[in-house]
């Protein structure tokens, strides 16, 4: 009887698995990934940024915020490490170089 019983149910459990379907929706990590602007935050602040390329020489589109400490990435496809060839408040030229790491994605709400 117990076998029976054993039996039906599984064989319930077994159909019931082949009609539930569920459609393909895309997982949340894969949107997550999917980022068009990064940022990056000089130690000190500078007056202005007159180029920022990757270590190849390919330029960087930017715009350096009010505060002169956050640079926005608009292009950046981690890629790498950046130079930025910057003037600081003495009027005197700064190069500066970010790996990877210090450099994070902007999260649009």
């Amino acid at each position: 009887m117990r076998i029976l019983i054993l039996l039906a149910f599984s064989c319930l459990f077994y159909c019931a698995q082949g009609q539930v379907t569920v459609p393909a929706t895309p997982a949340p990590t894969e949107k997550l990934n999917e980022h068009s602007t990064y940022q990056l935050y000089l130690k000190d602040p500078v007056k202005k940024i007159k180029k920022i390329e990757y270590m190849d020489g390919t330029p960087v589109n930017f715009e350096l915020q009010k505060d002169g400490e956050t640079v926005i990435l608009l292009n950046y496809r981690k890629r790498g490490a950046v130079n930025i060839t910057a003037e600081d408040f003495n009027g005197e030229e700064v190069e500066i170089r970010r790996s990877p790491c210090f450099i994070d994605p902007v999260i649009q709400t």
